[in-house]
């Protein structure tokens, strides 16, 4: 009994494969060479051909041989083709050493450890979201103004000291800047409508203290944005607003992994947007101008970046690049370039947010380390060396 299609058009092979057997004995046996037939060849192609087209309902007839027919050459053998499997593309996997340990904070330069500063000093002022911190240089005291960075955080990041901002910022404050850290919003707060206007509010009211003789002196003529995730975006919003609301122009405007938490299910943030292309085309052609994003982001992507860089092109090209880290497993810990990149005070920092951002303030201030910053160069993609010698996957440059 048959159970299917499948073994009627098994058994229509097999039939033929044994009359095919059965016609070599005889003809053996008679010393009589016998050619199949073109039906009896047809009879073999159309079993294997039925494996994979819709079955017939009925068995072919069987060719009987004639044993009297004038004797041919013998047939080459008609080998079938074996059935193979899909070809699969196969990615080379990354070499690996475990043992290697991630390059160390360099010594010196963009990133490095040679501070001018021995410590950091403190002190916040208002309330929720309206609150802002100042961060100032000590030991020794600072001799003249210094600059000014605007640093804005991630969704929820409001605690600078448990969210993983601590080392970031007093990197950039021993280097020789006062920062002022914007609250911004509520932590729980998800609505996203006020973010860049409480910001705004914040900044204006930390300027002018700055100035009040009880802090370091400023450099306002020195003022830079330098913001991470939704930060990233409103650190854009406030360089398109800065003329018109009464801020210093951006000297230097940098955005790490900007976006919202747009894959963050009920944490998303809400009414956050990226201000609309008019608006960024008031971004002062003098500017420069660094984006940042990792390659296995799955939080902010680069949309928000890929927009931003569509909509500066105001700023020439030599004054701006859009980078990206790629993720390196080579050896132990690992290098994640995801959207917590940033923040994890490891060498995606020492040579990339850290280097790139100083090397950038340093272009825009002294004309020194532009060619670190910006350019596509060697010192900029350059994210050092595991510990037995093998680069870190380099930056590569998206535009």
């Amino acid at each position: 009994m048959f159970y299917g299609s499948k073994f009627f058009k098994n058994g229509q092979i097999f039939c033929a494969l044994a009359l095919l057997i059965f016609m070599g004995l005889l003809a053996a046996c008679s010393d009589v060479t016998v050619a199949p037939t073109l039906s009896q060849s047809a009879a073999v192609s159309n079993g294997a051909a039925a494996s994979s087209s819709t079955p017939t309902t009925s068995a072919s007839t069987p060719v009987t041989p004639d044993a009297t027919s004038t004797p041919v050459p013998p047939t080459p053998q008609v080998t079938l083709p074996p059935e193979t499997s899909p070809t699969v593309a196969v990615t080379t996997a990354q070499p690996v050493n475990t043992a290697a340990k991630p390059p160390q904070q360099p010594a010196s330069g963009p990133g490095g450890q040679d501070y001018l500063y021995g410590k950091v000093t403190a002190h916040k002022y208002g309330q929720g979201d309206q609150a802002y911190y100042i961060y100032e240089p000590a030991q020794p005291a600072p001799a003249q103004p210094l600059p000014v960075i605007a640093f804005l955080h991630g969704y929820a990041g409001v605690n600078p000291d448990s969210d993983g901002y601590t080392a970031w910022i007093n990197h950039l404050v021993r280097r020789g800047n006062i920062l002022i850290f914007p609250v911004y919003q509520d932590r729980n707060s998800t609505d996203g409508t006020n973010y860049t206007e409480n910001a705004l509010t914040a900044l204006k009211a930390a300027l002018p203290r700055l100035q009040d003789g009880t802090h370091v002196k400023p450099d306002l003529g020195n003022f830079s944005l330098l913001g991470y995730s939704a930060g990233g975006v409103i650190a854009t919003n406030l360089a398109a607003r800065a003329e018109k609301s009464g801020l210093p122009v951006a000297k230097t405007l940098v955005a790490v992994s900007p976006g919202g938490c747009s894959n963050c299910s009920i944490l998303a943030i809400r009414n956050f947007t990226l201000d609309q292309p008019a608006e960024l085309a008031a971004i002062p052609a003098s500017t420069r101008l660094l984006l940042m994003v990792g390659n296995q982001d799955i939080i902010v992507g680069k949309s928000a970046a890929s927009l931003i860089w569509q909509n500066t092109a105001q700023i020439p090209a030599a004054n701006k690049n859009y980078l990206e880290f790629d993720t390196d497993n080579y050896g132990t810990p690992g290098l994640v370039a995801d959207h917590g990149l940033a923040t994890r005070h490891n060498a995606f920092n020492f040579y990339g947010t850290w280097k790139l951002y100083d090397a950038l303030e340093s272009c825009s201030i002294e004309g020194k380390w532009c060619e670190v910053a910006l350019g596509n160069t060697p010192l900029q993609r350059n994210l050092g060396s595991w510990s037995d010698g093998t680069p870190v996957k380099e930056i590569t440059v998206l535009g």
